[in-house]
């Protein structure tokens, strides 16, 4: 028989084990209860909402918790879906494949206990207990989204000189990647409340596990609020007033909107400096027009390279001039057209493959904010360079 000295020690790594539990669990809580996301789970057996968060109870204009767990989910979606399905069958028909297929990631036209309706980005996981499965429903409202969507739709039918022209042919550049640019950082950050779920219900996780993933739970999450800021400062080019803003800024926010689309095509961005904090006074959606326009030159012309495709961006303060650089490994500018690349309708790439514009209308926008805008070319690469006068 165990003595009794071993009989407490046992029990008081039973208590430490137990404790560990309770630390553990609450930490899951928090991460469930604090996420900004819509979290819900509805058993398959009883068509009832079993747990939910605040953000679930605000996002659906519901009262309280309770009323939430009281409603079915046909009360969170319009009777028929914008494609003219039936939501009740196309949503049953995605809950079947959760368990078939795997997580499904999907764009959902949700409503509110009022009636008003909004877009949502969903998420669905199948969980197994026993003989009893579930489905955690994961939600995004991705309003501003669409609303900054449709505003560029707007500009693209009301706008039709060529300055506007240009800006929306670099928006449907950023609208080629978009919709993997946000369901990449959401489908990360489904991967990891699905990790904490399965080592939570194994009794295998610890407190590094949940601050990682964490971690990258908020990154991926942050990643999509910067897209959506990223594209809304866009739409607003040539719409707002200059003002002192940071240069450097507008180069990272531009980065981070097409360095995915930009990878997919093999080339890196590589901010080599931009830690510059000095102020211009400019239109920073117009700035971010420019460095969009010369980093999808810089990918145009790396088309030709067949290895190590990269763009070298950097920002530095020099006297009065704040002055941004990009650079690439490609194959030069023809020299037939280095005297006259800023000409409006001046282009090397073939038919159809560009307005030659773009540099036509950095230029002036540049100038518009006295500053100019530079190049160095040679066969081994290609140097702009964009000055802008410091604001004190």
């Amino acid at each position: 028989m165990p003595s009794i000295e071993g009989l407490q020690h046992e029990i008081e790594e039973l208590k430490e084990r137990n404790k560990s539990l309770e630390v553990n669990a609450l930490k899951y809580q928090m991460l469930f209860e604090q996420s900004a996301d819509a979290f819900s789970i509805l058993n398959l057996e009883t068509g009832k909402f079993t747990e939910c968060n605040s953000s679930a109870v605000s996002m659906h204009g519901v009262e309280s918790e309770k009323n939430f767990l009281n409603a079915s989910p046909a009360d969170l979606s319009p009777e028929f879906q914008p494609c003219g399905g039936r939501s009740d069958e196309m949503a049953m028909g995605r809950i079947q494949k959760t368990f078939t297929e795997g997580p499904q990631i999907f764009n959902w036209t949700h409503c509110r206990l009022d009636g008003t309706t909004f877009p949502c980005l969903v998420s669905l996981s199948p969980i197994v207990v026993g003989e009893e499965r579930f489905v955690m429903a994961i939600g995004r409202d991705i309003s501003e989204l669409v609303n900054t969507q449709e505003e560029l739709k707007e500009a693209n039918e009301q706008l039709k000189n060529s300055h506007f022209n240009s800006r929306l042919a670099s928006v449907g550049e950023l609208s080629a990647g978009i919709g993997h640019e946000i369901n990449n950082p959401l489908t990360i950050a489904n991967g990891n409340i699905r990790k904490i779920e399965r080592y939570f219900s194994q009794n295998e996780i610890s407190d590094e596990t949940i601050e990682k993933a964490f971690s990258k739970y908020y990154k991926a999450s942050k990643r999509i609020e910067n897209i959506v800021n990223g594209l809304r400062v866009f739409a607003t080019a040539g719409k707002s007033k200059n003002e002192k803003c940071k240069p450097a800024e507008a180069v990272e926010n531009t980065v981070q909107l097409i360095e995915e689309i930009f990878r997919n095509e093999n080339i890196s961005i590589v901010i080599e400096e931009n830690s510059t904090s000095a102020k211009a006074l400019i239109d920073i959606g117009e700035l971010q027009q420019v460095i969009l326009n010369l980093l999808t030159n810089s990918k145009d012309a790396l088309l030709a390279v067949s290895e190590d495709r990269k763009i070298m961006v950097k920002t530095i303060t020099k006297g009065d001039q704040i002055v941004i650089s990009i650079s690439d490994n490609g194959m030069g500018i023809d020299e037939k057209i280095k005297d006259k690349i800023f000409d409006a309708f001046v282009t090397s790439k073939e038919p159809g493959k560009g307005t030659g514009l773009g540099l036509s209308i950095s230029h002036s926008i540049i100038k518009k904010h006295d500053g100019t805008l530079s190049f160095e070319s040679t066969e081994t690469g290609t140097s702009f360079y964009i000055n802008l006068p410091v604001c004190e």
